[in-house]
Parts: structure tokens; C-alpha cells; sequence
């Protein structure tokens, strides 16, 4: 399979190179001709070499412009057949349940259980969850106390809908999660990940949502993450563009950035993996606190003890 992928990636040049060819054989073919009458001494009209140069010029003119649109549908052809090799397994794959046009949208609420899930990437190789259970109530504060590599990025993503369970189920205010339409799922949910994302655009864009919609409430939030003195230090504030990976800013503005992101979509759960490592202890306990006024269900990947007056409900499974 890999020499047929390297033959079919191979352009083909004969076109090109039999229209160059051809090219040249009629420019020499028609000097041939008009030497021959010069060096015969047989009379020959300026008119006659004329036309013949003309009809060579045409010739030759014609035949590149058709070389080059032969060229042009020939690797149309394989950028074709190219895009359909990707795609084909795309189209003939069966519909993921999230995206079944018979599911069913729901106002959640973020009430979310795991009843004996069980997980592993293939069927080789060890799983990362055997009998996951765990109830989280809505608007409870959940402490995940799990170090990075333990699996806490892949519950989140069985719980985004992003990996299909081996076994068990995950129910969504008492739906099972194949049964409801995901992206519409997707939209009430909010994930801080490991490796702060900042998009990449004007900041003020990072807190754009529905708790900074008006001047009053993105005050409220700016302080709420202790970035308000910064973004008043920048001399474009709001209108600072963000480079790609946010490489300008520290590691702890690009957590603080990260969360913000998250948050500031109102969502009904919020996950937080392992996301405030950088952040220091003030500006951690006011950001817990805004969360928590709030009301939003949060599940937090963290190991800071101090903070453990703020968590309702600790998740073990290991």
C-alpha cells in the first residue's frame, strides 16, 4: 500500500514534456522549410515566409495553451482522487451517536453520572478506567485529586463525547449521552485544559460571553481574576492582540487567560484540569469564589489542600 501511495502522489510529465517536444519539432521543421527555399535558390515570396512564420507562431501558441489545460485537468484528476481517498472513510463511516438526527436536545442543568464506565484507547491495550462511579450533583464543587498522566484528560473527553465508553454508561440529568445531541451538550459545558488555550485575536475576545456582557459585569469579572490592573497596564488594553500560543504573556497570565476563556461562557460544567498550577493563591481563592457565587458545577483536577473548604465532594476511583 505505501508504493501505491508513493505512485499515486507521482506526477505524471509526459504531457509536458510531448508538447515541449512538439513545440520544438514544428519551430525546426518550419525554419527546415524556409532554409531549404533560401538555399535552393528557388524564388520564394516574403509574403509566403511570412504566412509560414505566422502559422508557426499560431501553431506553436496553440499547442502550449493546450499542453497547460491538459496539464491543468490531469492534476485536477489526482487532487480528486487524492481528497476522496481521505474523505471516503469519512462518508461511509457510521453516524457517531451524539450527531443521530433522532437525539434530543435538553436544557441541562449540570447534573452528571458515571455508572461502572469503563474505558480503554484499543482493545490491546490496558484500560485506563474499569468501573467508573460517581455521581456530581448540580452546582456541587468537585475535587478530582489526580496527577497528570492519571487519566483525568480522558474522563473529561468521555464526558465531552469525544471517546465512545467500552462499557457503562454516562448520563447527562438522567439521559444516557448517546441519546442527546452533542454539540448542543458541548455548548453547556466549558473545559480548561492541561495546556492553557488562548485564542488567538484581540484579548478582550478571551472574555467574551455572557458573564461580561456589559461593562459592569466584565469589571466584575476582570477582578475576579486579578486582571484588571494588568489589562489596564497594556497600552491597547482589550485591543491587545494575542500572538499565536500567547507566547507574550507568562505561564501564569496564560492559565489565568485559559480559565477566563471557560468561564466566561456561563457554562453549567465546568471542568479545570490541572490548569492553576501558576496561579497564586489569591487570585485562586477569588477566582473559586466568583465560580462558586455563580452556581456552576465544577469538576477540579487540583492538589492544593488549602483549598479544601471550597470542594463539596472529593471523586476516588484509583
Amino acid at each position: 500500500s505505501q508504493k501505491l501511495s508513493y505512485l499515486f502522489r507521482r506526477r505524471d510529465n509526459s504531457i509536458d514534456i510531448a508538447s515541449k517536444s512538439f513545440q520544438s519539432l514544428a519551430f525546426c521543421l518550419s525554419f527546415a522549410v524556409i532554409l531549404y527555399f533560401i538555399m535552393s535558390g528557388k524564388g520564394i515570396s516574403d509574403d509566403y515566409i511570412y504566412r509560414v512564420l505566422g502559422f508557426t507562431s499560431a501553431l506553436t501558441l496553440f499547442s502550449s495553451n493546450l499542453a497547460s489545460g491538459t496539464i491543468t485537468i490531469a492534476d485536477s484528476i489526482v487532487q480528486v482522487f487524492a481528497y476522496w481517498q481521505r474523505a471516503e472513510p469519512l462518508v461511509f463511516s457510521p453516524i457517531e451517536p451524539g450527531y443521530n438526527p433522532s437525539n434530543i436536545d435538553i436544557v441541562y442543568s449540570g447534573d452528571i453520572k458515571f455508572q461502572s464506565v469503563a474505558f480503554s484507547y484499543r482493545p490491546d491495550t490496558p484500560p485506563v478506567f474499569t468501573s467508573l462511579t460517581f455521581d456530581i450533583n448540580t452546582s456541587d464543587h468537585n475535587l478530582l485529586p489526580l496527577n497528570p498522566g492519571q487519566g483525568s484528560s480522558t474522563l473529561f473527553k468521555l464526558a465531552l463525547g469525544l471517546y465512545p465508553t467500552t462499557s457503562g454508561h454516562i448520563l447527562f440529568d438522567g439521559h444516557h449521552i448517546d441519546n442527546l445531541n452533542v454539540t448542543s451538550l458541548r455548548r453547556s459545558i466549558s473545559l480548561a485544559p492541561q495546556s492553557p488555550y488562548v485564542p488567538m485575536g484581540p484579548l478582550g475576545d478571551v472574555f467574551s460571553g455572557p458573564l461580561t456582557i456589559s461593562d459592569d459585569l466584565l469589571v466584575e469579572f476582570l477582578d475576579a481574576f486579578k486582571l484588571r490592573a494588568m489589562v489596564d497596564s497594556l497600552r491597547m488594553g482589550l485591543d491587545t492582540p494575542i500572538p499565536p500560543g500567547a507566547s507574550c504573556f507568562s505561564n501564569a497570565q496564560r492559565q489565568l487567560f485559559s480559565l477566563a476563556n471557560a468561564v466566561s461562557r456561563y457554562p453549567k460544567l465546568l471542568f479545570i484540569d490541572n490548569c492553576m498550577t501558576s496561579i497564586n493563591s489569591e487570585a485562586k481563592t477569588s477566582i473559586l469564589n466568583y465560580i462558586k457565587s455563580k452556581g456552576i458545577t465544577t469538576i477540579i483536577v487540583d492538589h492544593d489542600e488549602s483549598f479544601g473548604t471550597f470542594y463539596s465532594n472529593t471523586i476516588n476511583f484509583l
